[in-house]
């Protein structure tokens, strides 16, 4: 078996927790070595939770001082681009951005070409609670 995709996430709220709760059923094939948030106590409850060995508040750091292959960004859309391109830059081969990818068109586009360039895989997670409500008969 291959060896397993070394992953980091940047903001350890809700939906990076969603995201690695669903990772688990792929524990052999990946693995969360990294996490960041600004929040360090936020970040430790994250790493004790899901098996990351390491600890960030600062996103370049993370990026600059591990070796990904991927990345969860979690982060608000605003920063998405930045985060995407540093991501890249730094190597990572398997992003996923939740929504919204970028603000604009224009700037996803931007950041389609170098991604489609370097080989990656950039993808834009939509989540949402998957909640089914009885919903009354027409009779």
């Amino acid at each position: 078996m291959a060896d397993p995709l070394i992953l980091g996430v940047v903001r350890c709220r809700q939906v990076s927790h969603w995201h690695a709760s669903a990772a688990r059923r792929l524990a052999e094939r990946l693995r969360f070595v990294a996490c960041c948030d600004i929040r360090r106590e936020t970040a430790d409850v994250w790493a004790a939770e899901h098996g990351a060995d390491h600890v960030y508040t600062d996103y370049e750091a993370m990026i600059a001082e591990e070796q990904l292959d991927g990345m969860i960004l979690a982060t608000c859309p605003a920063l998405h681009r930045e985060h995407v391109e540093g991501a890249l830059g730094a190597g990572a081969r398997n992003i996923l951005c939740e929504k919204a990818l970028t603000l604009r068109g224009q700037q996803a586009l931007e950041i389609r070409d170098p991604a489609a360039e370097a080989g990656a895989v950039l993808m834009e997670g939509y989540m949402y609670p998957s909640i089914r409500r009885r919903m009354p008969s027409k009779t």
